[in-house]
C-alpha cells in the first residue's frame, strides 16, 4: 500500500585498526586478504558485505552470529575486523568511541551521523543498501479504502514524532503510491537475490 521508510545500515571497524577510511580499509583488506573477517547475524549484515566484497574487490570471511550484537561484542574485543550493521545496534559504540564508523549503506548521509560519508562517496559509487518498511493490506481491500489508507500513511509521515523516531533509528521517511510500492519492492527482490546468488548463500 505505501513505503513508510528505509533504514541505513552502517560500516565499522575496531578503533585500533589502521584505517580511518572505506578506501583505507579495502586497500588494506588487499594487503592481507586472508586476514579480514567480518561477523553477520542478520540477512541485511551478510549482504552488505558480501556487496561490499564484489565492489571492493576484496576477499572477507564471513563468521556467523546467531544476532547481530554478539558479533557487536566480538569486534570490538578485536575478534573481527569488521562488521556492517544497523545504527540502533551501533550507536552506544559510536558514541563510546569503542567503534570507528567508515560510512553508511544508504545513498545519502544519515541525519544523526552527518560527518560520516555514504558508500558511494567514500569511494564505492553505486553502492546503495537499506532496509524497508512498508504497509499492505489483503488483495481484495477496496480500492477507495485502499487510496483512503494511502493518504492517511502520507499525513502520518510528516509527523516530527516519526521522522525523529526514524531518526534515532538511522533511517528516513520515504513513502509512496501502491503502484510505486509495487516497483520498488520488485526491483528490492532482484537486487538482493543477485547478490544472494552471487555470494551463494544457502538459506536455512
Amino acid at each position: 500500500m505505501s513505503l513508510l521508510g528505509t533504514v541505513s545500515l552502517v560500516m565499522v571497524i575496531p578503533v585500533a585498526t589502521q584505517a580511518t577510511t572505506v578506501a583505507e580499509f579495502t586497500a588494506l583488506a588487499k594487503r592481507s586478504p586472508r586476514n579480514i573477517n567480518s561477523g553477520a547475524g542478520s540477512a541485511s549484515s551478510r549482504v552488505s558485505v558480501e556487496m561490499y566484497k564484489t565492489m571492493a574487490g576484496v576477499d572477507v570471511l564471513h563468521v556467523p552470529y546467531e544476532s547481530n550484537p554478539p558479533a557487536v561484542t566480538d569486534l570490538i574485543g578485536g575478534q573481527l575486523s569488521m562488521m556492517i550493521a544497523e545504527a540502533s545496534v551501533l550507536l552506544p559504540h559510536f558514541q563510546s568511541g569503542k567503534l570507528r564508523t567508515l560510512a553508511v549503506t544508504g545513498p545519502v548521509r544519515l541525519k544523526s551521523l552527518r560527518q560520516v560519508p555514504a558508500m558511494n562517496e567514500a569511494g564505492l559509487p553505486g553502492y546503495e543498501l537499506t532496509g524497508w518498511f512498508a504497509a499492505y493490506v489483503p488483495s481484495k481491500t477496496p480500492p477507495d479504502a485502499v487510496k483512503r489508507l494511502n493518504e492517511l500513511m502520507l499525513q502520518a509521515s510528516r509527523s516530527d514524532k516519526v521522522r525523529e523516531g526514524l531518526d534515532k533509528l538511522g533511517g528516513d521517511v520515504r513513502t509512496s503510491s501502491p503502484q510505486e510500492l509495487g516497483t520498488f519492492a520488485a526491483s528490492e527482490t532482484e537486487m538482493w537475490s543477485r547478490t544472494v546468488r552471487a555470494a551463494i548463500i544457502k538459506l536455512g
